[in-house]
């Protein structure tokens, strides 16, 4: 026997029922919004992980299907029946499990850095929406980060939702529970209903049924999502990108490097910015720093001819 969810897939794929048109997946027969929770209570009463992957057109609910799955997680972890679970982390990590904005993040940087906060039972939500336009990086970055992401999964009792604009064929798709798949919105009644979807024995993605979820916006959401915009504004039309290369060469170059071979450089900045940069990024911060030394070698030519 396997969590309820798991359950029910493995019995449609010995039905040979694992992939249904949509017409069925979306009847109330394979409605499968009570499965979908209890899957989430099993895993927490036994320790167990999940990494769910959410995805589908801008502006069809997968942020809001994401918050309200992570603070039905919060509520369970939160009731009498987890007390004994939740007394031992605060044991060793000082703090109870959160659900709060900071738990949402938008970019490579920020969830690195929250990860490193995480304590189990936690659930962490990436909302990749345009996130390579806030930090700068492109598609190779954000596989590298989520093959680290991997690594902390395997090592701590962490929840990760991944919201993508597209279906997710990196390393950590692999791990994937399931994956949701938003259809539609019931704009009056503020729900969303979407397709759930998982892996066969033989890799393949198939539909197994759906489900429906209330609408819900964490406290400080809308703000930290107006700023994420306003970030990508900056970024895009004020030169902020070409700001922080500028910056960081110059801290590099306080910190030493140019005593370095250049050879040495790609590892130095690696490094020393704790993984913030791919490497098109690096070769742009080496460029600065090679530049910056340049002209301080000229200055300090300049000065020895005047003496």
């Amino acid at each position: 026997m396997d969590s309820p969810l798991k359950n029910h897939i493995h019995k449609a794929q010995i039905d040979d029922n694992d992939d249904l048109v949509l017409a069925d997946a979306l009847s109330r027969k394979y409605n499968l919004t009570s499965t979908y929770f209890n899957d989430f209570e099993f895993r927490m009463l036994r320790k167990k992980n999940f990494i769910i992957d959410i995805y589908g057109d801008t502006g069809s609910g997968k942020s809001i299907i994401a918050q309200y799955t992570a603070s039905y997680v919060q509520s369970f972890i939160e009731t009498e029946i987890m007390k004994p679970l939740i007394e031992k982390v605060v044991d060793e990590h000082g703090r109870k499990p959160v659900f709060d904005s900071s738990n949402i993040c938008f970019d490579t940087s920020e969830i690195m850095q929250r990860i490193k906060e995480c304590v189990p039972f936690e659930t962490i939500i990436y909302d990749e929406a345009g996130s390579e336009k806030t930090v700068g990086t492109g598609s190779l970055r954000e596989k590298y980060d989520k093959e680290r992401i991997m690594k902390r999964i395997r090592g701590d009792q962490n929840n990760f939702i991944f919201c993508d604009p597209l279906t997710d064929d990196t390393k950590i798709a692999d791990l994937y529970l399931y994956r949701l798949r938003t259809f539609d919105i019931d704009y009056k009644h503020e729900l969303n209903r979407s397709i759930i979807e998982a892996k066969n024995l033989y890799g393949s993605w198939g539909i197994y049924g759906h489900i429906i979820t209330q609408k819900f916006e964490v406290d400080g959401y809308a703000e930290k999502k107006q700023k994420q915009i306003d970030d990508i504004k900056n970024f895009e039309f004020g030169g902020g990108r070409q700001k922080v290369y500028n910056e960081t060469a110059e801290k590099l170059i306080k910190m030493g490097i140019g005593k370095y071979p250049k050879s040495d450089w790609n590892g130095f900045v690696e490094e020393w910015t704790k993984g913030q940069f791919a490497k098109g990024e690096i070769q742009k911060i080496k460029l600065k720093i090679g530049y910056y030394l340049a002209i301080e070698n000229d200055v300090e030519k300049g000065d020895e001819t005047h003496a």
